[in-house]
């Protein structure tokens, strides 16, 4: 997501703050039934929250009880008020980082917070009586990440304008930091959260939503050939929609003529290695990387006259310098908006279900993950497609510059 993208999501995501709040509770799945062509009804301001759970079951106070206090805190973390100690309750509004609130009560989870001339509730996590916390910009992150905390950001780096191209892939840090957000932490348009923190750090070098508009992108990934991958195509031929694979090497040794048939029907390839190494392609180092990537680049080129520009890293997982290598070799880096475990040939997720949950996830600019190894998307994709285009969403390849 480049410069002009991303100040549009981030003046969108700023006036957020200026809707009216959500009347009552609900399930934050059923936010995403109407059309996305409709304007919502409420805003739900962009936030982190420690409450969220994996279950999608309702967090609450513990028992109720809060202890007492009397104290100034500041948001260490991009955070909702809530007007309930409850992630499915709605929000008042969202606070930035450094901001103060004054807290009257507190628990492991929530604390009870005086704003505006009422008591609201905000995640104790992102709370500290230190104002020295809330000025750190490793803590800065818009989502929960599933590692548990926000990856480290180089100090004086600007990683927003491409400034930290200007230097060598040498100087920047090869810690790896995993990808990863919470599903149920979403905004009014049904986005998640945390990809807003890898837009704010690192959109200008790869793209993890897509502009806020009723396309939608299917990028399929194709580590190795489970026998799916033709029903796939003939889907997607049926339904006249154009998706982007991402293959290794081993799926271009094992089936060349799928990969031709992929470029035939107007689908875009993009780079997902040649060893697709487990931990993130960082480990291999700069050279590694470089050789890693361009042997898959030179053999699809060489063979089908096709050149790559989109890449998607193993696991998602990365590293400062890896981003800078990839964008250096020309590519596009791809993350994802939406993703589930769908890749375990022996523990495939229930097809109603997972049908339910694609489509209950569906919002502007989604850029949905799936995996061809998996039988249950291959039973799916149809029904989603067009239980998508019934919600007003269109599909698209990713294009070969990026989102």
């Amino acid at each position: 997501m480049r410069i002009s993208k991303k100040i549009a999501a981030m003046a969108l995501t700023a006036s957020f703050c200026m809707t009216a709040v959500l009347s009552g509770c609900g399930d934050r799945n059923g936010e995403s039934t109407a059309a996305v062509t409709e304007a919502p009804t409420a805003a739900v301001t962009t936030g982190a929250e420690t409450a969220a759970v994996t279950t999608g079951a309702e967090t609450t106070a513990a028992d109720g009880q809060f202890q007492a206090v009397d104290e100034t805190v500041y948001v260490t973390s991009r955070v909702n008020v809530r007007v309930e100690p409850n992630t499915s309750c709605e929000s008042l509004a969202v606070l930035e980082v450094g901001e103060s609130v004054h807290r009257i009560g507190y628990n492991e989870t929530w604390s009870q917070v005086e704003y505006n001339g009422g008591v609201h509730y905000i995640a104790s996590q992102y709370l500290s009586t230190d104002p020295a916390a809330a000025t750190t910009p490793a803590e800065t992150s818009a989502g929960s990440i599933s590692a548990g905390e926000a990856p480290s950001v180089s100090q004086g780096v600007d990683w927003s304008t491409g400034a930290a191209f200007e230097g060598d892939a040498a100087s920047l840090p090869n810690d790896a930091i995993p990808y990863g957000y919470q599903k149920q932490d979403r905004d009014a348009y049904n986005r998640p959260n945390g990809v807003f923190y890898y837009e704010t750090y690192y959109g200008y070098y790869g793209d993890f939503v897509g502009p806020n508009s009723n396309t939608i992108y299917l990028t399929m990934d194709e580590g190795y050939e489970a026998g799916y991958t033709p029903t796939i195509l003939d889907t997607l031929k049926e339904k006249n929609v154009k998706a982007t694979f991402f293959i290794t090497k081993q799926f271009f040794d094992s089936d060349p003529e799928l990969v031709q048939r992929m470029i035939d029907e107007g689908h875009t390839i993009g780079n997902h290695t040649c060893s697709h190494p487990s931990g993130g392609i960082q480990q291999l180092g700069i050279q590694g990387e470089t050789d890693d990537i361009m042997k898959l680049h030179n053999l699809v080129k060489d063979k089908f006259g096709y050149e790559m520009t989109l890449f998607r890293f193993p696991e998602g997982t990365f590293s400062e310098q890896s981003l800078k290598v990839v964008n250096d070799l020309g590519y596009r880096p791809i993350f994802w908006s939406y993703a589930h475990d769908d890749y375990h040939l022996d523990a495939q997720p229930d097809p109603a279900e997972s049908l339910q949950d694609c489509l209950n996830s569906l919002h502007p600019g989604a850029i949905y993950l799936l995996h061809a190894v998996s039988a249950t998307n291959t039973e799916i994709l149809g029904d989603f497609i067009d239980g998508a285009r019934a919600k007003g969403y269109d599909f698209a390849a990713v294009p070969s510059n990026g989102l």
